[in-house]
């Protein structure tokens, strides 16, 4: 893997987690971890 791909890589987990945990923290994530906000980057994430 190329250092470029792996950096892409990190900045997406990092952002990943930040929006995890921003639903987290506003109880929007809750027991369906489908919602619309995490269903849209699952989806935006999609080859």
């Amino acid at each position: 893997m190329n250092q470029s791909l792996a950096d892409e890589l990190v900045m997406m987990l990092i952002e990943d987690q930040r929006l995890l945990q921003r639903l987290f923290d506003s109880g929007e994530l809750g027991v369906n971890s489908r919602n619309g906000k995490n269903r849209t980057l699952n989806l935006a994430r999609r080859p």
